[in-house]
């Protein structure tokens, strides 16, 4: 028996939750055809920036022990935040889950702050939210942080099975938001930092 590229695509559509524990097969097949046969073309639109961002990353992408703590967390606690240094793929993991779950009819959206959170959260659909560099780039935004500070807890109460949120940000800038959102009392609906904390 001789298997072609599209015999192979089609025992990987049998079997999603392949993707997600080698993402790098994605590289392998069309991915406008993937998308198009797990989401709707107005959930298309929705995910379309999440797609291009992490389309770029198929090719290179290498799962890490990293990737794999952070599904983990995100299946516990539908709830991820991605810490490090600059350029050690914080991003990219956080990227490549999203695409993992548009291949299984979930939305993936990017959000800078609450407001694009609340905006595009849709209890009817399956949806992850991506919030890259949450508190800022490489210095601590204190405008970013106060708006998640003041909205987290209606965040955190719509995030469930169905509803997942991964935010990257640089230690330094989470520990400085986290202590903000506690002296203004908003930091009690955050999970236990080292549950939800990928290193």
């Amino acid at each position: 028996i001789i298997y072609g590229g599209d015999d192979l695509c089609d025992l990987l559509d049998r079997a999603p939750d392949i993707y997600r524990s080698f993402p790098q097969l994605l590289s392998i097949r069309d991915l406008d055809a993937l998308i198009r046969s797990a989401l709707t073309s107005e959930s298309v639109a929705r995910s379309s920036a999440a797609i291009d961002i992490a389309r770029e990353l198929v090719p290179v992408f290498a799962p890490t022990s990293n990737y794999e703590k952070a599904w983990s967390v995100l299946r516990k606690h539908h709830f991820a935040v991605l810490e490090g240094p600059p350029e050690v793929g914080k991003t990219a993991i956080a990227w490549m889950i999203g695409l993992s779950q548009v291949g299984v009819g979930w939305e993936a959206i990017y959000c800078q702050e609450p407001s694009d959170f609340f905006n595009m959260y849709d209890r009817s659909r399956k949806q992850i939210f991506i919030a890259d560099d949450a508190f800022g780039r490489t210095e601590y935004d204190p405008t970013r942080a106060s708006k998640w500070a003041a909205e987290l807890d209606l965040v955190l109460h719509r995030v469930d099975a169905d509803h997942w949120l991964i935010w990257t940000s640089r230690k330094h800038i989470l520990e400085r938001a986290v202590y903000r959102m506690d002296v203004t009392g908003k930091a009690r609906s955050f999970p236990e930092p080292g549950a939800v904390l990928v290193d």
